[in-house]
Order: C-alpha cells, then structure tokens, then sequence
C-alpha cells in the first residue's frame, strides 16, 4: 500500500511530448492558450517537437468533433476495440484546436493499465492542432481513428469549452493522478458534460470501455442518426490516404472533406 503515500508532481523530467501544460486565459469571448502542441511526427519516436501560444475567438466556435482511435481487440461498437482513446476538437472558424485528456508519462516511460490504478502517472490535458494529435494516430501510430461531429448548440459547444478550460488551468496549479478506472480521458468527457447538462450521461461501461462510445452518442442524438450506427462509423473513419500527410499543409480541410465524401 506504500502507494497511498504519492503526492502527484507537475515536477518531474516528463516526455518531450507530455513536458508542457497548457494554460487557458479568457476575457470574455477572447481565448489565448498557452502551450499548444504543434509536433510533427514521422514516427512515434522521430518528430519535431514545438508548442505555441494561440488566440481564438469564442464568437466563432461552431463546430464540436469527437474523435475515438481504439487500440486493442476487445470488440466495441466502433468493430475494432472496446479500449480506445477519445479526445474532441473545437472549431473556431477555420482554426481547430483539439483537447486530449490524457496520462503524463515521465522520459522513457509508457503507459500501462495497472500501474494507471495505483498512481503510476499524473493527468493531464493536451491542447494541440490536429495534425500533432490526430496525425500521431492516423499516421506514425498507424491507429484507426473515428471523427464524430457533434450535434449541439453552440451555446454547450462554449460551456463545454469553458468548463475544459477551467479543468485544465485547475491541474495546472493542483495536480492529480490519472486512474484508470475513474480518472480517464473519457470519464473527465462525462463529467464536463454532465456539468453542462446534469445527468445527460449516466455511468456505464461506455467510459470504462471507450471503444463503445459512439453507441452511447447514438442513443443519445449527439451523432447523426440517420443511417444505422455501422454506416454512419464507416463514413466517419478516417483514411490516411484519402487525408493525406499531416505534416502538409490543409490536413484539417482535407480531415473534414473525407468525412463528407465517405
């Protein structure tokens, strides 16, 4: 039990890609964030790593994209994995800026789910472009990867914003451990929404199970509905070679063109 004893640390000799927090300033509808990940990857271990500060307009938010990039076996309602990653993408005219809850690893280590349960790593919230946090899955990771645009208003796509931002500022003076179980990308997803909307999403294994979101969004009317739920994932994944290299300029036009021509 000697792990009861940790204290989380935003001190640490962290991975190049997980060594800067990002900080969220707001003056009313004025967004300035600190800390926006811009690598550019070749492979998951030959990128060029680079961080910038960036300004939004929250007048322009208008799009809300859910991403899910499964990553093991387990069958989910997305075919490949119950296991996966999720992470969204705000869409502020024609700029993107992605947030990815994820595990802060120190230099040289990864991940693992059990070590996630006792304290093993601290969380953290990413701000990046898409080409670092998609083009690291759909390319050097070789990931299926799954964009989902949101149904909403515009109004929770900002309280959403809103609410993440303030979340992310709060690690950034207090820190915490990442669990497994309880303290994940996609649990952290479920309470900022629930705080937008209380009890939107009630507690099941779509968060303890990643890869079977899409089916929850589904039921809920926050995905199109139109086609069943296979052909709407089929439309929605995402082709590496219909959206082209990330590291060239328009990946996130072409991300959105693939989708509509799915």
């Amino acid at each position: 039990m000697f792990w009861l004893g940790k204290k989380p640390s935003n001190d640490r000799d962290w991975s190049p890609d997980n060594a800067v927090l990002a900080q969220v300033h707001v003056r009313r509808d004025s967004l300035r964030v600190q800390g926006v990940r811009s690598f550019r990857y070749r492979t998951t271990r030959d990128f060029d790593a680079s961080w910038f500060d960036g300004e939004y307009d929250l007048s322009e938010l208008t799009r809300l994209d859910f991403f899910v990039a499964p990553f093991n076996l387990i069958k989910g309602a997305t075919g490949e994995g119950g296991k996966a990653h999720t992470f969204v993408s705000f869409g502020f005219g024609e700029q993107q800026l992605a947030v990815s809850i994820e595990v802060r690893r120190v230099a040289g280590d990864r991940f693992d789910a059990l070590r996630g349960l006792f304290r093993g790593f601290e969380l953290m919230y990413v701000y990046a472009d898409e080409e670092d946090v998609v083009g690291v899955r759909t390319h050097a990771q070789n990931a299926p990867v799954y964009m989902l645009p949101v149904a909403t208003s515009r109004d929770r796509m900002c309280a959403l914003f809103l609410d993440m931002a303030a979340r992310a500022n709060q690690l950034h003076d207090r820190p915490e451990f990442y669990n497994t179980l309880t303290n994940t990308c996609t649990t952290n997803l479920v309470r900022h929404v629930n705080a937008i909307v209380p009890g939107r999403i009630r507690p099941s294994h779509h968060s303890l199970l990643p890869g079977y979101s899409p089916s929850l969004l589904y039921r809920l009317g926050l995905i199109d509905t139109r086609l069943p739920l296979a052909e709407t994932l089929a439309r929605c994944r995402i082709d590496p070679l219909a959206v082209g290299s990330p590291n060239e300029p328009g990946f996130c036009a072409r991300l959105r063109a693939c989708r509509q021509m799915s």
